[in-house]
């Protein structure tokens, strides 16, 4: 579009002289040395043209336009929005009377009399002619950007739905329920950072006198992590058929085979986790427990809290690894406690902040003593893990929540009597105090 083009719309009444009043005064007076073509049209004919315009399809610049009206129309304010929408830079002119109200609701047009000086005119006219390019090209701009917003919001829903519908596959992965035995209860948190979790729990009964339980923490966030910790959950073997006969396997054993079965498959990239396996011999309340890498578990006894460690790398990294393990027995008013690290920064301390993330703290034992004060007093490890749930959700770092957090709790009632070995392994250096 040239600046050196202008158009003289008119009511059917000034058109006799709209050439001598406006179109040869403003052509004289233009601003550029080359004088401008001109074309004279009726107010009706602009108006036809200026509605086959598309907002933000037609992008043709469009020549500054003069509209000269000698009496009230019926449809001015119509006018006005139209070529406000299709972006037409115009100049009305109205009669005194009806020029002064418009002038505080001219939406975007300038308004002035019938009696308007042409060389003011010219200017304003060629003015709004050189700037006409530059408001095309960002409406055009502007256009593009909501077309792709609206192809990015939809990808965005159809993740959103992709991303729930993969958190409800892995909550198929956990455990529907908890077991139900005499004399010993199951407590549980799972709260994901996302939409997916990088953690995995399991609790089941392998046999009738044995219960099998894991913990493990995948490496990384999000969607990779959650697809490894589907992995561990398909290839975990806890029992193995010899004969007509389930035989159920040492926590080492089970651990062993899931760190082959990972290593097995190197193409997949950084496929590695930490994880802690056990089982309990329900007649005696004897734990073994084996780990690989992971945060040791913690044995809350009568105010103390000892450390299961074992010694063992993480699942993935080396074929040939050796799985140590530890047993100990399970005794009346004990609480076992298994977590993946998430819970260590779950209680961020004025000093374990750092620009972008949170330091681990030991804030996090304070409320697992809690917890274990509650299942001595009688309080199934349910309950008890349920108010450190509702810690972690009042706590003010829980809105920013930086890592997967699950912790398993096994509790063992105060009143439980079972039949016990000679031998606590707790008392040796298996077991450390936190």
């Amino acid at each position: 579009m040239s600046s050196s083009t202008f158009i003289v719309a008119v009511s059917p009444s000034l058109l006799d002289r709209a050439a001598s009043r406006w179109v040869e005064p403003i052509t004289a007076a233009w601003a550029d040395a080359e004088s401008p073509r001109c074309e004279l049209i009726t107010h009706d004919e602009l108006l036809a043209r200026v509605e086959l315009i598309r907002p933000g399809v037609d992008f043709a610049a469009t020549p500054p336009v003069l509209l000269a009206i000698d009496a009230h129309m019926p449809e001015i304010f119509r006018v006005l929005a139209l070529l406000r929408d299709r972006l037409v830079p115009a100049i009305m002119l109205l009669p005194r009377d009806a020029a002064g109200a418009l002038r505080r609701n001219r939406d975007g047009t300038i308004v002035d009399t019938l009696d308007a000086d042409t060389t003011t005119l010219a200017i304003m006219l060629h003015t709004l002619g050189e700037r006409q390019q530059l408001l095309h090209a960002v409406s055009r701009d502007l256009h593009l950007a909501q077309s792709s917003q609206g192809g990015l919001r939809g990808e965005m829903d159809k993740i959103h739905e992709e991303l729930h519908l993969a958190a409800a596959v892995q909550r198929e992965l956990l455990p529907r329920e908890l077991p139900e035995v005499p004399g010993t209860s199951f407590g549980v948190i799972y709260k994901p950072m996302g939409y997916v979790s990088g953690d995995l729990y399991d609790v089941r009964k392998l046999d009738d006198r044995t219960v099998g339980f894991l913990i493990a923490d995948a490496v990384g966030h999000g969607v990779p992590a959650a697809l490894v910790t589907m992995a561990l959950s398909r290839s975990l073997e806890a029992r193995e058929r010899r004969g007509d006969e389930w035989t159920v396997l040492e926590p080492a054993e089970v651990l062993n085979r899931l760190n082959r079965e990972f290593c097995s498959r190197p193409h997949a990239a950084q496929r590695f986790a930490t994880a802690v396996y056990g089982c309990i011999d329900l007649p005696t309340m004897r734990v073994t427990l084996a780990g690989a890498g992971h945060p040791p578990p913690l044995l809350l006894r009568s105010g103390q809290r000892l450390r299961q460690e074992t010694e063992g790398p993480l699942l993935g990294v080396f074929d040939d690894a050796i799985f140590d393990q530890v047993s100990f027995d399970l005794r009346p008013s004990d609480t076992l406690v298994l977590y993946t690290d998430g819970l260590e920064t779950a209680f961020p301390t004025l000093d374990s902040f750092t620009r972008s993330t949170t330091k681990a703290n030991h804030e996090y034992l304070k409320y697992l003593e809690k917890m274990a004060i509650h299942a001595r007093e009688g309080r199934a490890a349910e309950l008890a893990t349920h108010e450190l749930a509702l810690a972690l959700d009042h706590h003010s770092g829980s809105l920013h929540q930086i890592d997967d957090i699950t912790v398993l709790a096994i509790s063992c009632p105060a009143e439980a009597s079972h039949t016990k070995p000679g031998t606590d392994a707790t008392a040796k250096s298996s077991s450390q105090a936190a």
